[in-house]
């Protein structure tokens, strides 16, 4: 039996620790696919990546070139990926955007919001997914 969105959330919740201080795209990126790879055929899969727009800055050596070699993968195996950078519109680094823009995002869009404009997001977001299903 297919599980609802939320039973996934609520599973992820569970096993995701803060460490502190950096990110893994890449990382981030090949765990999300491991775990679409084994959802039931016929399902069209999206991944969400919920951060503060800096470029990633693990692992140790080339981060950005394999969080974008994780992204081409996971999208070669029909994966949406949709960027959700969490910081003040105005504060957003051209730079940082155009990488998840160009080398990250399935579609080259990118959704930037602050905490309070989650709520808003969620229905562009709803549009974005159900009209790429």
């Amino acid at each position: 039996a297919m599980q609802p969105w939320w039973h996934s959330i609520a599973t992820i919740n569970q096993y995701l620790k803060h460490s502190g201080g950096g990110s893994n795209l890449a990382g981030a990126i090949e765990s999300c696919q491991v775990t679409l790879d084994i959802s039931p055929p016929g399902r069209k899969n999206f991944m969400l990546i919920i951060g503060s727009g800096a470029p990633p800055s693990m692992p140790s050596s080339n981060p950005q070139e394999a969080a974008v070699a994780s992204a081409s993968y996971a999208k070669n195996k029909g994966t949406s990926i949709i960027p959700i950078l969490i910081q003040e519109p105005a504060s957003i680094d051209d730079v940082d955007s155009a990488y998840f823009r160009n080398e990250i995002s399935s579609d080259g869009n990118v959704f930037v919001s602050d905490f309070d404009g989650l709520e808003d997001l969620q229905q562009n977001l709803l549009h974005e997914i159900t009209c790429q299903a």
